[in-house]
């Protein structure tokens, strides 16, 4: 018989007249432990009878439930099932909260999935922020640095349209060099700074010389002579050069300790049958452009007045407003054989400039007239008249 369809009345009811030496009645609720002690068992010294009684009792309700006596038979059967159904329900408490843990966990490593996301698509978005405003202030200097070199190159070429209109205008000659010879090699210079040392020293009147009928005046009191030696400028030559003469000027052999060539042969063909032949011709190198206005050349010439007994330079013109590149320089060496040194400096040609249509002007020949030698004999009487009168009253100021 199951317990679990009998209701409390029932047990009371086949319990309820039952008394055990006048104690309460035992009443077993449904879904109970039977664990109260038998009061009659209790008092089993003491009250003998009574205990018979109860014992009859839970004779017959052991019958009426089904067989057997309820401490020995009913009572473990309830506890076994009631314990079975607490454990299943501590099973699935422990199984639901097993389930929350894990739905917290997994809600929390979701989170911090999510968070660890949104902080690196932060830092992406801020490295490529980063990266932006870096190639933006990258094109912003590169534009600026442009601009800055557009600019610069605007200025010198202003500077240089500017150079060459004052060019034009003021009738200027260039030498130019390159920046690395810049200071290193000889500089041309104004022909009238750079006059013979001898000329300098010779005074204007020989004073022994002076007598009734000589006025002891020197070549230093010519003009002509001193405006000879003053026009144009003198090309030097850059760096000491030695010349080592042999077979009576028909080997010549040229050194130097500078890092430039400083000496070259032409072909003794070239000028074939010339006065200096068999004397072989060679060059000078020249490291300086001469550049003047248009319209402008230049005559080269050996230094005037300035004779040099190593060597004789040649003469030649140049178109030096469209030639814009060093002129080289052609020699032959003079000397008597041995070594020959030419220190740095050493005047090799005078640069005079002209202008081409000034010096292409048609020309006359013919007898002088009446005015022409009257002319002639007072400038010529006038001269002989006082010292220094071709300087005060004929020559152009200078």
């Amino acid at each position: 018989m199951n317990h679990d369809g009998l209701e409390q009345e029932e047990l009371e009811g086949i319990h309820g007249g039952l008394r055990c030496g006048g104690h309460r009645p035992i009443v077993w609720p449904r879904g109970t432990f039977v664990s109260e002690p038998n009061p009659c068992e209790a008092r089993a010294d003491t009250a003998p009878s009574a205990c018979r009684e109860t014992r009859a009792c839970n004779t017959d309700l052991g019958r009426a439930l089904g067989g057997g006596s309820p401490a020995s038979a009913t009572r473990p059967v309830v506890r076994t099932r009631a314990a079975a159904r607490t454990g299943a329900s501590g099973t699935e408490q422990l199984k639901l909260e097993s389930e929350q843990q894990l739905v917290e966990q997994l809600q929390l490593e979701s989170e911090q999935q999510l968070v660890e996301q949104l902080q690196l698509e932060s830092e992406q978005q801020l490295v490529e922020q980063l990266v932006e405003q870096l190639q933006l202030e990258s094109e912003q200097q590169l534009v600026e640095q442009l601009v800055e070199q557009l600019q610069q190159q605007l200025v010198e070429q202003f500077q240089h349209l500017m150079a060459a209109m004052m060019l034009r205008s003021q009738r200027m000659i260039e030498f130019i060099c390159r920046p690395e010879d810049e200071g290193v090699i000889a500089e041309p210079v104004p022909a009238k700074a750079a006059l013979p040392t001898w000329f300098k020293r010779l005074p204007g009147t020989d004073s022994p010389q002076v007598s009734a009928t000589n006025n002891g005046l020197t070549v230093k009191r010519c003009m002509p002579f001193l405006d000879a030696l003053s026009i144009g400028w003198i090309l030097p030559l850059a760096a000491t050069v030695r010349l080592e003469i042999k077979d009576g000027g028909r080997t010549v052999t040229a050194g130097w300790e500078f890092d430039r060539e400083m000496v070259s042969n032409h072909g003794t063909f070239q000028v074939a049958g010339n006065p200096f032949d068999p004397r072989p011709p060679m060059k000078f190198h020249n490291y300086w452009t001469v550049r003047t206005p248009k319209g402008w050349s230049c005559l080269f010439v050996p230094a005037i007045n300035r004779s040099n007994p190593i060597v004789e330079l040649f003469s030649g013109v140049v178109d030096t407003d469209t030639y814009a590149t060093p002129v080289n320089l052609p020699f032959v060496a003079t000397a008597p054989d041995g070594v020959h040194t030419l220190e740095k400096g050493t005047p090799l040609v005078q640069v005079i400039p002209f202008r081409r249509t000034d010096a292409a002007i048609k020309s006359v020949v013919r007898a002088e007239t009446d005015e022409d030698r009257e002319n002639r004999n007072r400038i010529h009487r006038s001269t002989l008249s006082e010292e220094g009168w071709y300087r005060r009253h004929a020559r152009a100021a200078r």
